[in-house]
Formats: structure tokens, C-alpha cells, sequence
């Protein structure tokens, strides 16, 4: 039955949220910024951009973990939708395939765009402790109305994201292309597993992170080949 088994060791979410999570989503992140700054591809630094968000907010939610079931939801939920849509960015970017940015500020911009994330990642960590801010899960109850569309928006920005990639995959043959959208796949199938979730760190979330995890790997996967493959 949903929501009867939970299984939530102390600092283990934590310590998984580093390990598979933040420290893959910096490497990506790494990656991306390489790539961008040899390259000039808008796509490649807004993948900078969204992975920076998506490796600062896990540390923040898995410390969250440890007291406040409430935040480490939102602050996942409201990760994953800045994450996504600015991947879908980059994916809508990618298909439209425009000229790459001059080569004279690249690291200027690149170093904008960082502090912006890094800015945006840390709203997102301390929002849910603002007085005001609504709960977004409840435990024994699951997700609220308000993370429901959260997570739905998140979903599909994932899916189209996907489909994008997939369809320049099907012209290019990339294998960068490939792993990373079966990567935005997962972590859309992921995310709605985890919205699915009755109480916290149950059966059912974790089968959502689980989608999470493997995603995060397909990422690495897929940007390691990156440079030799782009122009």
C-alpha cells in the first residue's frame, strides 16, 4: 500500500543527495562550461547554468532531510522546475541550432550566468523557511495542490525536453544527444514518482529517485562525450 513502508536512515538522503546527485550534477555542470567556452554554444551554457541549480539545491534539501520533511520536498520541487525549464531552454536552443556566442566574453558570461544560478539555488534552499510560505507536503497526506503543479510542470518540461533531444538524436545520430535524453526522461519519470509519495522517503519516492539517480548518471555519461563531438 502507498505510504505503509518508509524507509529514511538518518543522513542517508543526505549523503546520497552528495554523492549522486550534487557531485555528478558539478562534474556535468564542469563539463558543460568546458565545452561552452571551446565551443560558444548557448545550448551548452544554459546546461551549465541548470546543472549548477541542480546540484546546490539536493545539498540543501538533503540537509533539509534531517528536520524538516516539508522543505526538502519544496525545495526539490521548486529545484526541479528551475532546473527543467532552463534545460528545455537549452534543448529548444539546440534545435533551432543558432550561431555560437563570440569567443571574447565567453567567461564573462559564463561567470554570470554561474553566480545567477548559485543566486537562484540558494532562494530556492531558504525560500520554504520564509514565514509565508506554504507547505508544500504533508506528511501522511502527501504532496499539496500547489507541489501537484509544481511537479506536473516539471514533468512534462522534462518530457518535451526529451522529445527534443531525441528528435535532433534521430537526425545526428550524437550518442551525447542520445544518454542525455534518455537522462531528462528518467528524471521526468522520477519526479513523478516522487509526487506520488504519501509520507516521506517512502516505497514510492524512492522508486522516484531512484529514476533521479540513474538519470544523473545518464548525464555524465552523455556530456563526457560533448567536446569531441561538437563543432
Amino acid at each position: 500500500m502507498r505510504g505503509q513502508y518508509v524507509f529514511n536512515p538518518p543522513y542517508l538522503l543526505l549523503v546520497i543527495s552528495l554523492t549522486l546527485v550534487s557531485a555528478v550534477g558539478f562534474i556535468v555542470a564542469y563539463l558543460s562550461a568546458k565545452s561552452y567556452l571551446a565551443t560558444g554554444s548557448l545550448a551548452l551554457l544554459l546546461l551549465s547554468m541548470a546543472f549548477v541549480v541542480q546540484s546546490v539545491v539536493p545539498i540543501g534539501s538533503g540537509w533539509a532531510s534531517t528536520f524538516s520533511p516539508s522543505a526538502t520536498v519544496a525545495m526539490a520541487a521548486l529545484g526541479l522546475l528551475v532546473g527543467s525549464v532552463v534545460q528545455l531552454f537549452a534543448a529548444i536552443q539546440a534545435s533551432f541550432r543558432s550561431v555560437p556566442i563570440g569567443s571574447e566574453h565567453r567567461k564573462a558570461r559564463l561567470t554570470i550566468v554561474c553566480f545567477i544560478a548559485v543566486l537562484l539555488s540558494l532562494i530556492i534552499v531558504f525560500l520554504p523557511f520564509s514565514s509565508g510560505f506554504p507547505s508544500l507536503f504533508v506528511n501522511a497526506a502527501g504532496v499539496t495542490m500547489i507541489n501537484q503543479v509544481i511537479y506536473a510542470v516539471a514533468i512534462g518540461v522534462f518530457l518535451i525536453g526529451s522529445f527534443l533531444f531525441m528528435r535532433l538524436y534521430s537526425r545526428s545520430k550524437s550518442s551525447t544527444l542520445y544518454w542525455y535524453s534518455l537522462a531528462l526522461l528518467l528524471w521526468g519519470i522520477g519526479t513523478f514518482g516522487v509526487a506520488w509519495q504519501l509520507r516521506f522517503s517512502d516505497v514510492v519516492a524512492w522508486t522516484g529517485r531512484l529514476g533521479w539517480y540513474v538519470g544523473s548518471l545518464y548525464y555524465l555519461i552523455a556530456l563526457r562525450s560533448a567536446p569531441k563531438e561538437t563543432n
